[in-house]
């Protein structure tokens, strides 16, 4: 999965809204779905979800402290490794929505780049 890619244009999240994101996990709120292009079989880019992955990646990696929590206060200034036992339970049963933008095999470069176009023009 290309997680760095172009053709999401948004900069990058602050430490807040990324430990936010993880409140909404921890508390079950809704999470918008990543939306992915299959490039070729086995291989995505990702159309709409780019900070929402990196947010994801950070706070597994324990790069991430959360910050700015509005329900679970308790937990700012946690990482994913000081996490309670029961919180990293709750969160690590939690999904991840999927939906993958698949081509027809006979898509010319042109019909894919403007598939891709249509999909992120409507996601915004």
């Amino acid at each position: 999965m290309v997680i760095d890619s172009d053709i999401q244009s948004a900069s990058d999240w602050d430490n807040v809204k990324k430990s936010q994101l993880i409140e909404s996990f921890i508390i079950n709120l809704p999470v918008m779905p990543i939306v992915l292009y299959e490039n070729s079989q086995h291989t995505y880019k990702v159309i709409d979800g780019k900070q929402r992955l990196k947010a994801i990646v950070d706070f597994y990696s324990n790069q991430l402290v959360l910050s700015g929590l509005e329900v679970k206060t308790e937990l700012n200034r946690c990482t994913y490794a000081t996490l309670p036992f029961k919180v990293k339970t709750v969160l690590n049963r939690h999904s991840l929505s999927l939906i993958t933008i698949i081509p027809s095999k006979d898509a010319s470069p042109e019909e894919i780049a403007k598939l891709i176009e249509i999909a992120v023009n409507r996601l915004n």
